[in-house]
């Protein structure tokens, strides 16, 4: 389901983050993690800022890829403090980071090697 990012970001708000961050798994060790988000498309769709972050590169340039309708895949990066993180999960193996990043950085796909798409790393993968 798509939700604006301006409700997202005021149903986060309104949560209690102790909550939310004891529902999930054990964040990995760290004050600081450098995590990345694939993103594809155009205009909104494309939501580099959105809440879904990870700390694998590969996970990250997956999701860029996964579609090869979508033009102009990306992945983008951020470094956040560990009390910015809101949620964490790694039950699909994605290393999944739930927060919300201001200025994201975009930075270099790497494409050697890569045939349309990538393959799913874990079988569960989101679709």
């Amino acid at each position: 389901a798509y939700f604006p990012l301006a409700i997202l970001k005021t149903l986060f708000s309104c949560a209690d983050k102790k909550r939310l961050l004891a529902a999930g798994d054990q964040l990995p060790p760290g004050d600081t993690f450098t995590l990345y988000r694939g993103v594809a498309g155009a205009g909104a769709d494309r939501r580099p800022s959105g809440p879904s972050w990870t700390n694998n590169y590969d996970v990250a340039k997956w999701f860029a890829l996964r579609l090869p309708n979508l033009p102009d895949p990306a992945v983008y990066s951020a470094t956040v403090r560990r009390d910015d993180v809101l949620f964490y999960s790694n039950g699909r193996e994605e290393d999944d980071f739930v927060l919300f990043v201001n200025r994201p950085v975009r930075v270099t796909l790497d494409l050697a090697g890569q045939k349309n798409t990538s393959p799913a790393p874990s079988k569960e993968r989101r679709t």
